[in-house]
């Protein structure tokens, strides 16, 4: 798999770009889905 880097124009440190969109996009998806996998379970609980 190709890595990009970007470099910080202000230290130079180079940055994956692709580490960073995952890491976002996954804390996004679990944050949103275990608030549904929440309420699911709590309407599941209310049936029993």
């Amino acid at each position: 798999m190709e890595t990009n880097n970007i470099n910080c124009p202000q230290c130079g440190h180079s940055f994956d770009v692709q580490s960073i969109l995952y890491e976002s996009i996954k804390v996004e998806f679990d944050q949103k889905y275990s608030s549904k996998i929440i309420e699911v379970q709590q309407q599941y609980d209310k049936i029993q």
